[in-house]
């Protein structure tokens, strides 16, 4: 399944929100190195019940909108 997500880095907590236009995830990392996107698919992973390695980014990895999937 592919959702839209848009991330917003350096945020004081992680949280995520679903929107009707996609889902929002909000990090306390820097989008720096990669540290950003890697929190990200950790919380969703941990929100969508997968393992990390099934969530892959297909496109945005240096911009704040994304398309993310998820193999379940």
């Amino acid at each position: 399944m592919r959702y839209s997500v848009e991330v917003v880095s350096s945020s004081k907590k992680d949280r995520i929100e679903i929107t009707p236009k996609g889902i929002q995830v909000s990090v306390r990392e820097d989008a720096e190195e990669g540290r950003a996107n890697a929190r990200v698919k950790q919380l969703l992973a941990l929100h969508f019940k997968v393992p990390v390695r099934a969530v892959k980014i297909i496109t945005g990895m240096k911009r704040p909108k994304k398309v993310i999937q998820i193999n379940t």
